[in-house]
């Protein structure tokens, strides 16, 4: 015989589940309380129905329903299956009734969007500073140093093929503008106002022909010069310029213009020109009329100079 559960136990087996339900994780305490007690009552309610039901119906309460129910067995299973399945599908509908409910009053939880991952834009990489070679300051170029002030003022001449060796003086102007002579009979000079023995241009040294008693002065036998012929001049430093005899002209003294810019101006060459007195003696104005001239060049490949580095420069 099919027995089916009493009141009580229906109201127990879906008040149990309702109440672990509501007490699971994430539900409120206090809505888990207050809905209990509600379901409470009305199970409550329910069994006071199902009591007095029981007792409208006989002695006994329970066990007069029970011997109904046991007198209607009789009436086959399949009665009693269908009871049976009707109060376990009230019961579900009861539960789930009350959790719908109970979801309702819940607020629904507020979704945050996760923020937003920053994009790290991409630095690119520092380029290598590529070293820059600097060239080295150029040296500005040394000064050119003038040999010639450096050498001095020239101090000996020499003549071989006559036996000349004497001291050079350095002469000027006399008071009427022409060149003065040496004041030793035996000694030349060296016009100081124009270029030097060595440099480019005219360079003149004069001499004595006589002295006032008639002997011969330094310059007596300059007449028997040749081409070919060398002269060297010394500077007080110890350079030595050697020069070549080119040609000789007789000038009268007085001369003027081509003459002189002959003898004394520029010229193209490294050039030295001697000069003494020649002709007849003009007793009116207490000088010869003539100046015999020597011309001579310079011979660069004899030149002698002394300190000087392989590059031309004096020390």
């Amino acid at each position: 015989m099919l027995e089916t559960s009493p009141p009580r136990m229906r109201i127990r087996r879906w008040i149990v589940p309702l109440i672990a339900l509501l007490a699971a994780p994430g539900l409120g305490g206090c809505i888990v309380l207050e809905m209990g007690a509600g379901a409470m009552d009305q199970a409550a309610q329910a069994a006071r129905s199902d009591e007095r039901n029981g007792t409208d119906d006989g002695d006994g309460g329970t066990g007069s329903r029970n011997e109904d129910w046991t007198s209607e067995a009789g009436r086959g299973q399949t009665s009693n299956s269908d009871t049976a399945a009707e109060n376990r599908l009230d019961g579900q509908a009861a539960v789930e009734a009350t959790v719908a409910a109970f979801r309702s009053a819940q607020p629904l939880p507020t979704v945050i969007p996760p923020s937003p991952v920053p994009t790290r834009t991409p630095v690119p990489p520092t380029p290598t500073p590529t070293q820059t070679t600097v060239p080295s300051p150029t040296a500005p170029p040394s000064p050119t140093i003038d040999p010639f002030t450096l050498a001095g003022v020239p101090t000996r001449l020499e003549v071989p093929s006559l036996g000349i060796d004497t001291y050079i003086e350095q002469v000027g102007l006399t008071p009427d503008r022409a060149m003065d002579v040496p004041k030793e009979w035996q000694n030349v000079g060296w016009y100081d106002k124009g270029y030097r023995p060595g440099e480019q241009g005219n360079a003149v040294i004069a001499g004595h022909l006589d002295t006032t008693s008639g002997g011969p002065a330094v310059f007596w036998d300059l007449d028997q010069l040749l081409p070919g012929d060398e002269v060297n001049v010394t500077y007080s430093n110890g350079d030595r310029y050697t020069f070549i005899v080119q040609e000789s002209g007789e000038y009268s003294y007085n001369a003027e213009g081509e003459v002189i810019d002959l003898i004394f101006g520029d010229s193209p060459t490294n050039d030295l020109n001697l000069i003494t007195c020649q002709g007849n003696w003009d007793r009116s104005n207490s000088t010869y009329d003539k100046r015999l001239v020597v011309f001579t060049s310079l011979v660069p490949e004899l030149t002698v100079r002394v300190n000087v580095e392989d590059d031309g420069i004096y020390d």
